[in-house]
């Protein structure tokens, strides 16, 4: 088992370095075992980049309550996302109120 300690693995979360919207930069690169391949994460602002161990291409436009507003996609090996984050009480009232609902009987 890797041992290693990522970068930034035991800060205390609080409100400028939140996982939604950091303003301090997120940086974590774990070395690879006999299990896993080397993996690298960034994440600072609306900027969010990490590995694959998979080949893939995508490009979307996203608004989403997951995501927010903006362009996420995948190119060789690395998944990224550029996007506003929705408020939480944006994506609660959007899932309260724009959301299907089950037909109740």
């Amino acid at each position: 088992m890797n041992t290693e300690k990522a970068v930034n693995q035991d800060i205390k979360r609080t409100w400028y370095n939140n996982y939604t919207f950091p303003l301090i930069p997120t940086i974590k690169s774990v070395k690879a075992d006999e299990h896993n391949t080397h993996s690298f994460l960034f994440h600072w602002l609306v900027f969010k980049f990490w590995t694959l161990d998979s080949f893939s291409f995508e490009i979307s436009f996203v608004i989403t309550s997951h995501w927010g507003i903006g362009f996420i996609g995948i190119l060789p090996y690395l998944r990224w996302a550029i996007a506003i984050p929705f408020p939480e009480n944006a994506a609660m009232w959007s899932q309260k109120y724009l959301w299907r609902k089950p037909k109740e009987d």
